[in-house]
């Protein structure tokens, strides 16, 4: 019997609401055997959406879905496979119809060794690694920190205009891959879900110039707390990571991390599988999220098996301990946080001293406009939406950052941040090419 027969694939350029269903059950049962979300933010967003295409297996002609690959418009691609599906061919027969439909690249979340036979068995080489970092969150945290004296801060709340952030972040991703291509529909496509809160997106203001002027930085946080897992002790990491949601992106200059398309944990697979299986478990979200310059992404691949950094995140990727430190290369003035804010009620309320810390909160994405980068916002932005999270009685956060952003890097160690693992991202020799960021 042909992998066909036994897997009968369909090739769709949307998914109907039952199927998309099906796969949603399928990333959810890969979910809970290998702890990490084997499909990002942007995979999921776009299972009913137009501008991917959809590859479903079944267990035979009348079965249910054992096994979805996505393949985006710029070759990359996400697999998972039903854990009871697994080292029989499944995984490998989507990665060859993934190909088929375009897909160049995978990602390996967490490198963990069945990935590495799997890359090493196909001859694929890695062009991209991601960094998951992590700090924890404490009562001290919940303070803003100074801010140079010509800025203001006002939030998604205070302005709600889609558009502005769109331009925002065009200008700050602009060499991004995918970060920088968002549009309004991917905005609202995000503030549709469940966990978007308008406090939450925290934007910066040039009080110089007129009173009506566009925000000069953002910094999108996310807290996804359905989607929040602790880590097993196997993979090394004390707190656990967050769930991905595309991965946060970060602007080159600043230091900060992101990744348009944050891959969210994938599955682990086996050589033969073409899923990545992990050793450890991860909470889903990111980031999403590969994920962006600074830390987040709005809509990353997940997924054990995905391609190219390209999760749209509007952000790609990440952030601090106490929060990294104020600039001194501008006067500062003190911002001081008033109380946490009730989400979608507008309503400040206090925090109770002393509460227990639960659940992790992500540092989405971070932008600066080009005009601005360069002159000390990157550590007060990044602080604020951090100041942000720790006032929700978050217990740590996380973000994404691309293993070449040194300056990024170096920022988020500065404010505390660790890793938590590597994500790496796999292509075949003649598309061995490394991925600009």
């Amino acid at each position: 019997m042909s992998a066909n027969d036994r897997w009968p694939l369909r090739t769709l350029p949307v998914l109907d609401p039952a199927t998309s269903e099906a796969v949603r059950a399928l990333a959810a049962a890969a979910d809970a055997a290998d702890g990490v979300a084997p499909l990002s933010e942007h995979s999921r967003l776009h299972l009913e959406s137009p501008g991917s295409t959809h590859l479903v297996a079944y267990a035979g002609p009348s079965g249910p879905v054992v096994g979805y690959a996505q393949v985006w418009a710029d070759a990359s691609a996400e697999l998972v496979v039903d854990p009871s599906s697994r080292q029989q061919g499944l995984g490998t027969t989507l990665w060859r119809a993934a190909r088929t439909a375009g897909a160049q690249r995978v990602w390996a979340h967490g490198d963990v060794d069945p990935a590495r036979a799997f890359a090493a068995a196909r001859d694929l080489v890695a062009i991209r690694e991601l960094h998951v970092m992590e700090r924890p969150l404490a009562d001290e945290d919940a303070d803003d920190g100074p801010l140079p004296s010509w800025v203001s801060v006002e939030t998604y709340a205070d302005r709600r205009d889609p558009a502005e952030w769109v331009a925002l972040n065009a200008a700050a991703f602009a060499d991004h891959p995918e970060q920088g291509r968002l549009t309004v529909a991917d905005f609202e496509a995000r503030a549709a879900e469940p966990w978007f809160d308008p406090e939450g997106l925290i934007y910066l203001l040039d009080t110089r110039s007129a009173p009506d002027g566009p925000p000069i930085a953002f910094h999108w946080t996310k807290v996804d707390t359905p989607a929040v897992e602790a880590a097993s002790p196997g993979d090394g990491s004390p707190a656990g990571a967050a769930a991905r949601s595309a991965g946060p992106a970060a602007s080159p200059d600043d230091g900060l991390t992101a990744s348009a398309a944050a891959p969210s944990a994938g599955p682990a697979a086996s050589p033969d599988d073409g899923l990545t299986a992990s050793a450890t478990a991860r909470s889903a979200n990111p980031a999403a999220s590969p994920d962006d310059g600074l830390t987040a992404t709005v809509a990353a691949p997940s997924t054990v098996v995905a391609a190219s950094p390209g999760d749209g995140s509007p952000a790609g990727a990440n952030a601090p301990s106490t929060g990294p430190a104020a600039s001194t290369d501008g006067d500062a003035a003190p911002h001081q946080g008033g109380g946490v804010p009730c989400p979608r009620e507008g309503q400040r309320i206090p925090r109770p001293a002393g509460g227990a810390r639960a659940g992790a909160g992500e540092v989405y994405a971070v932008g600066v406009d080009p005009a601005y980068q360069g002159k000390g916002l990157a550590g007060p932005l990044t602080r604020l939406g951090t100041a942000y999270l720790a006032r929700q009685g978050l217990a740590r956060v996380v973000l994404y950052v691309d293993g070449d952003n040194e300056r990024a890097l170096r920022t988020y160690r500065n404010a505390g941040f660790e890793d938590l693992a590597v994500d790496v991202v796999y292509a075949s020799g003649e598309n061995a090419v490394r991925m600009d960021t």
